[in-house]
C-alpha cells in the first residue's frame, strides 16, 4: 500500500500544477462517498472482528495516527506554525483506517506544529465517539490520550 501510495505521489508531482490541481479536485470530489466510517451495525461489528483476528484487538473499529505533509514555505506572521518537530514545513494530517487500511476518516486543516492529541480533541470524529455514534474504539499511539 505505502509503495503505491509513493508512486502515484511521484507521479502526480510530476504533473503541471494545472493537471495536479484537477487530479486532487477530481479526488476530493469524491472523498465523501469513499472516506467514510462503518454506517451501520453490520459494519461496525465485521471492522472489530478484523481487528480481533489481525492481533486480538477486542471492540476497536479504526486506528488512528497523524502524518505530516512536507509543503512548500509559507509566508507571513503564521510561519513559524507550519514548522513541525523534524524542522520542516508541513501540515498535520490525522487519518483513521480501518483492519483492512480502508481510509475511513481524513482530517487535513492543521499546521505542522499541532499536536495529534489537539487535532484529534477538536475533530468532528472524536465528538461523535463520546456521543455514542459508534460501538468501538479506536486504537492509537501514545500521542492520543485515553
Amino acid at each position: 500500500m505505502y509503495k503505491t501510495m509513493q508512486v502515484i505521489y511521484t507521479a502526480l508531482a510530476r504533473l503541471p500544477l494545472t493537471a495536479f490541481a484537477l487530479v486532487a479536485s477530481a479526488l476530493a470530489k469524491h472523498a465523501a462517498t469513499v472516506i467514510k466510517m462503518p454506517e451501520s451495525l453490520i459494519e461496525e461489528e465485521a471492522n472489530m472482528k478484523s481487528f480481533k483476528r489481525i492481533k486480538n484487538f477486542p471492540n476497536v473499529i479504526g486506528a488512528i495516527d497523524c502524518t505530516h505533509i512536507k509543503i512548500k514555505k509559507v509566508g507571513g506572521d503564521i510561519t513559524q506554525y507550519y514548522i513541525n518537530g523534524k524542522g520542516y514545513y508541513s501540515l498535520n494530517v490525522q487519518v483513521v483506517c480501518d483492519a483492512n487500511l480502508k481510509i475511513c476518516n481524513v482530517v487535513a486543516r492543521w499546521r505542522g506544529n499541532t499536536h495529534d492529541c489537539r487535532i484529534f480533541d477538536e475533530s468532528i470524529f472524536k465528538q461523535q465517539l463520546e456521543a455514542g455514534k459508534f460501538k468501538g474504539r479506536l486504537v492509537g499511539d501514545s500521542g492520543y490520550k485515553l
